[in-house]
């Protein structure tokens, strides 16, 4: 399963047949899971594709390119569906809401934009902070109320979908050069934790509501350093749907995935 350039991003369907993938060499390409054929590369941006997302369903890929574009792919056929002037930078992050009716997107630009799907108009465009430091991520909560969004000023923002208020932010990580993913924990016990990688290699856990650090998972500041952690800047995390366990990605010369088995918090 290879492209012809850096890949920035992978994505299941929710029936966890395809991978999707985004790459530098311009394209995104849809994967047989199983065999790791190639089932259709989607060529049509004019710059990197740096991030990729199925719908619930699962029949449509969009993706966000440095091009600042987003384009919506029928995953059966290939076929573009539709393509959206959406930012005035890259976009870095897109995420369904779990009905699939609206997308939203980030971009360097700092602005979040949510978009309708089945028509590709904008419904809204929010600028947290007056759009004054570019955002790396963003992500629906599991309730579909909130929006979380990740900004290269080391904070993280939990924005209200239908106000565009913020209502908690995050912060104690360290995130100003890359793009870094967070995530909703819902297996820490009975209260949901968010979880965010850092560049100095530790992976913080806050308390969604009283935004209180409970957990932090400490970096090393070389390989030959004793301990699990990271080496490097953590760019992905990923939590595993019903057990107790959150994968992260470390960038070079890190360059490890590493699966932690999470403690409840306290």
């Amino acid at each position: 399963m290879e492209h012809e350039g850096g890949i920035n991003d992978v994505a299941w369907n929710p029936q966890g047949n395809y991978l999707a993938t985004a790459s530098d060499d311009l394209t995104a390409r849809i994967w047989d899971a199983e065999t790791g054929k190639c089932l259709v590369t989607l060529a049509g941006h004019t710059n990197y594709v740096f991030c990729c997302s199925f719908n619930p369903v699962g029949h449509i890929l969009a993706t966000g390119s440095f091009d600042e574009t987003i384009r919506f792919w029928d995953v059966r056929s290939g076929r573009c569906l539709r393509e959206l002037p959406a930012h005035s930078d890259p976009v870095s992050s897109m995420d369904f809401t779990f009905d699939g009716t609206v997308l939203a997107s980030c971009s360097f630009d700092g602005l979040v934009r949510l978009w309708e799907t089945h028509n590709g108009h904008c419904l809204k465009t929010l600028a947290i902070d007056s759009g004054a430091s570019p955002l790396s991520h963003v992500c629906f909560s599991p309730n579909g109320q909130y929006m979380l969004q990740a900004s290269l000023a080391s904070k993280l923002q939990l924005v209200n979908f239908e106000s565009g208020k913020v209502a908690k932010t995050y912060s104690g990580h360290k995130n100003s050069k890359y793009c870094s993913m967070a995530t909703f924990v819902t297996t820490l016990g009975p209260r949901p934790c968010i979880a965010a990688g850092s560049e100095d290699g530790s992976i913080h856990f806050w308390d969604v509501n009283s935004r209180k650090l409970v957990q932090q998972l400490p970096g090393r500041s070389s390989s030959e350093e004793p301990g699990d952690g990271h080496c490097a800047a953590v760019l992905c995390i990923a939590a595993h749907p019903s057990r107790l366990v959150v994968a992260s990605a470390g960038h070079d010369p890190d360059c490890t995935v590493k699966i932690w088995a999470a403690e409840a918090s306290k």
